[in-house]
C-alpha cells in the first residue's frame, strides 16, 4: 500500500526485478528445476496414496458384503423381497473332471453378476435345462472355438450330453466354470440349498461395524443362524480407510522434499545476493530503500515459483494418473494441486526471507567493504607469501573467500547425497529372490488344489476337493520322473471355517502341526508354547503374528483367545497357545497351525 505522501515505486521495482532475473539466467533455471521437481514429487506422492484409496473404494462400490450359506428357497424369497438388501443367488453343484483339470458347475443370476463385479457377459445366462454359459478361460484351455448358439458336449456329472452355449463370461486366470440354469438345478435336486450373496442398499460410506451390525440384525429377523453368514473380508479390506496413515507418510515425505528444496533455493539466492552486493549498494546510493530491496528479492522468488510450480503440478498429475488411473478424480486432483502449490510456494518464500534481509541491509559503504573484505580474506588467511598457482590451491582460496557460501554449498550437496544414498539403499535392499523364497522356501514350483489354491475356497468346497484325492502316489511318482525334479516336499493341511473373537467367520487355510514341523515352529516362536503334547492336551493352536488379524478382522491376537472352528459339520472350540513370527517359511498352508488330528 502506498501512502498519499509516498511515491509509487512499484513500476521501478518490477523493472529492477526483471533486469535482475535476466542477469542471472543459469541460477533461475536451477531454481525453476528445483521448484518443479519438488512440486512434482509431492504431487505424485500425494496423488498415488489418495488415488489408491479411491481405487479401492471404487472397486468396493456395488460389491456383495456377505454370503449366507445353506439357504432354502423360502428364505431366498424373503431376502429377495426385502427392500433393505440386494441379493444374488447361486447353487454350487460341485466339480467335474474335464481332461486333466476340474470344472466348477454352479448356477448364477443377474444380480450376482453385478454384485461379484464380473465383466459383461457375452450372450445371456442359461434359462432352460439344456443351456449353459462358460468362462472364456475354459474354452481357451480346452482349445474349443465356440460362439454363442453353438452346441457343446460336456459331462456335468450325469453323462456326456449336448448343451447350447448361450453365454461366454470373458474371465481368464484359470477360472474354469460352467453356469447352468435354475431349472437344471431343480431337475437334479428336489430341495436345493442356495448361497445368497447380499449387499445393503445405500450403504456406501458406512463403517465395517455398521454394515455387519445391520446384516446380523437382518439374519436374526429371518431366523438365519449366525454361523450361516460369512462376511466378505475382501470387501471390508477395500473400504478400510487409511487416511491417517497416508497423511503421516505424505507429510514425512513432503517435509524431506521441502527441506531439500528450501535449502537449495536458499543457497542459490544467498550466493546470488552475495555476488550482487556491489549492485545492491549502488541501488542504495541512488535512493533505493531496504524495503524496496527486499521486495525485489521476493518478487524474484514469486516469479520463479510462478514458472516452476505449474510445471511440477502438470508433471505430477500425469505421473499420478499413470500410476493409478482407476483412482483418478478431477476434484481430488484440483484440491491436491492447490494444496501442493501453496505448500511449495510457502517453502520458496521461506527460503527467500534470509537472502531478502541480507539484500535489504546492504549499504553503499558495505558494498565497497565487501569487495575490499574479499581481498582482506585472501591476504589475512594466507601466512605464506607465495604459493604455487595450482588448481587445488586456487580452489581452496576461492572457498576461503566466503565461508558461509561454501558451508551452504556443502550442506546442499550433503542433503541431496543423503537422500540419494538413502533411497538407493532402500531399493537395493529389496531382494526379489529372497521375497520369492518366503513363499517358495524349498523349491521353485508349488502344486495346490483348486483354481487359485486353498485360499480361494471355503471349508466345504476344499473338503470336496481333498476327497477326490488328486495327489496320489502314482501322481507323485510321475512328477519325480520328470527330468530335473530332485525332490518333493509334501504339506498337510486344509481350509477351516474359523469364527474370530470379534464374531467374523472366515475360511482360513491351516497347516497341520506334525512332529516334523515342531522344530521350525519353535525357531520362529514369539510367545506361548510350541510343545505338541501340550497343544494336544489343551486343544491348542498356533497362529502367525501377521497384520491381517488386526487389519481385516479387528482382532488383536493374544495367548488364551478362544476360536470356534468348523470341521466336517462339527464345531470345535480351540485356544491360541502359540504365536509365531510372520516370516516363518511358507508351509504349504499358513496363518493357522492346527493339530494333525483336528
Amino acid at each position: 500500500m502506498t501512502l498519499p505522501f509516498e511515491n509509487d515505486t512499484r513500476t521501478i521495482t518490477k523493472k529492477l526485478e526483471k533486469n535482475s532475473l535476466k542477469a542471472d539466467k543459469s541460477r533461475n533455471i536451477l531454481i525453476i528445476i528445483t521448484i518443479a521437481l519438488a512440486t512434482c514429487l509431492i504431487m505424485t506422492t500425494t496423488l498415488y496414496f489418495f488415488a489408491s484409496q479411491r481405487k479401492s473404494l471404487n472397486d468396493a462400490a456395488g460389491r456383495y458384503q456377505a454370503i449366507i450359506n445353506e439357504v432354502d428357497n423360502d428364505t431366498i424369497t424373503k431376502l429377495v423381497n426385502d427392500d433393505r438388501v440386494q441379493v444374488g443367488v447361486s447353487h454350487l453343484l460341485g466339480l467335474v473332471s474335464y481332461g486333466d483339470y476340474k470344472l466348477t458347475v454352479r448356477s448364477m443370476d443377474e444380480t450376482l453378476m453385478k454384485l461379484a463385479k464380473y465383466p459383461d457377459l457375452e450372450g445371456e445366462l442359461p434359462k432352460s435345462i439344456n443351456e449353459i454359459a462358460i468362462t472364456k478361460a475354459f474354452l481357451d484351455r480346452a482349445g474349443l472355438s465356440k460362439s454363442i448358439g453353438d452346441t457343446i458336449s460336456l459331462n456335468l456329472g450325469d453323462g456326456e450330453k449336448d448343451y447350447t452355449l448361450c453365454g461366454i463370461l470373458p474371465v481368464e486366470n484359470s477360472n474354469y466354470s460352467v453356469f447352468v440354469s435354475q431349472s437344471y438345478i431343480k431337475n437334479k435336486i428336489s430341495e436345493p440349498a442356495y448361497s445368497a450373496y447380499i449387499r445393503l442398499n445405500e450403504s456406501d460410506g458406512w463403517s465395517k461395524a455398521a454394515i455387519q451390525a445391520e446384516l446380523s440384525t437382518l439374519c436374526r429377523e429371518l431366523e438365519i443362524q449366525p454361523e450361516q453368514m460369512q462376511f466378505s473380508t475382501y470387501y471390508f479390506s477395500l473400504i478400510e480407510q487409511r487416511s491417517s496413515q497416508y497423511i503421516t507418510v505424505i507429510a514425512f515425505i513432503s517435509l524431506i522434499i521441502a527441506l531439500a528444496c528450501t535449502l537449495v533455493i536458499y543457497s542459490l539466492f544467498y550466493v546470488s545476493i552475495a555476488r550482487k552486493t556491489k549492485e545492491y549498494g549502488k541501488l542504495r546510493t541512488i535512493g533505493a530503500t531496504g524495503k524496496q530491496m527486499k521486495r525485489i528479492v521476493f518478487r524474484e522468488g514469486f516469479h520463479l515459483s510462478r514458472i516452476g510450480i505449474p510445471i511440477g503440478i502438470l508433471a505430477g498429475a500425469i505421473a499420478g494418473y499413470v500410476l493409478v488411473p482407476q483412482g483418478w478424480n478431477t476434484l481430488m486432483v484440483f484440491v491436491i494441486a492447490a494444496v501442493t502449490a501453496l505448500f511449495v510456494y510457502l517453502c520458496v518464500m521461506i527460503a527467500v526471507i534470509k537472502p531478502a534481509k541480507i539484500a535489504a541491509h546492504v549499504t553503499p559503504i558495505e558494498a565497497v567493504r565487501y569487495m575490499a573484505g574479499n581481498n582482506d580474506v585472501m591476504s589475512n588467511s594466507t601466512k605464506v607469501l607465495h604459493r604455487s598457482l595450482s588448481a587445488k590451491n586456487l580452489a581452496f582460496l576461492n572457498f576461503a573467500r566466503n565461508r558461509k557460501k561454501t558451508a551452504l554449498t556443502i550442506l546442499s550437496l550433503g542433503v541431496c547425497g543423503i537422500l540419494l544414498m538413502a533411497s538407493s539403499a532402500y531399493f537395493n535392499s529389496i531382494d526379489p529372490l529372497a521375497m520369492a523364497r518366503r513363499s517358495f522356501p524349498y523349491g521353485e514350483i508349488r502344486l495346490e488344489l483348486g483354481d487359485y489354491g486353498p485360499q480361494a475356497h471355503n471349508s466345504e468346497q476344499y473338503s470336496e476337493l481333498q476327497k477326490l484325492n488328486l495327489l496320489t502316489e502314482d501322481f507323485r511318482e510321475s512328477i519325480l520322473d520328470i527330468d530335473g525334479v530332485e525332490e518333493i516336499k509334501e504339506y498337510q493341511g486344509t481350509v477351516l471355517n474359523v469364527r474370530m473373537p470379534t464374531g467374523d467367520i472366515e475360511p482360513i487355510v491351516s497347516d497341520a502341526y506334525t512332529p516334523s514341523s515342531q522344530k521350525l515352529l519353535e525357531e520362529y516362536l514369539i510367545d506361548g508354547t510350541a510343545d505338541l503334547q501340550e497343544l494336544l492336551n489343551n486343544n491348542g493352536i498356533i497362529i502367525e503374528n501377521g497384520p491381517q488379524w488386526k487389519e481385516t478382522f479387528g482382532w488383536d491376537a493374544v495367548i488364551g483367545d478362544k476360536l470356534l472352528i468348523e470341521v466336517g459339520g462339527q464345531t470345535l472350540e480351540v485356544k491360541v497357545m502359540g504365536i509365531v513370527d510372520a516370516n516363518i517359511p511358507y508351509g504349504g498352508y499358513d496363518r493357522v497351525s492346527s493339530l494333525h488330528n483336528l
